[in-house]
């Protein structure tokens, strides 16, 4: 995929698909605002979601 930009703000998702992991060119993802939950259950921003360790050109 060429996608390179990826604004899901806002959106009420509780997690990420796991092809999101597909988008290998991906520079920017906006997940701003949505009450996203890691595998334990919590809202801890200290861990990513295991979707996004697959996009290295994505920059923090």
């Amino acid at each position: 995929s060429t996608l390179r930009r990826l604004i899901l703000s806002n959106n009420n998702l509780s997690g990420l698909p796991p092809s999101i992991s597909s988008l290998v060119n991906l520079e920017y993802l906006d997940i701003s605002h949505n009450p996203l939950l890691v595998s334990n259950g919590h809202n801890d921003y200290s861990c990513f979601p295991r979707e996004l360790e697959n996009l290295k050109k994505l920059q923090a």
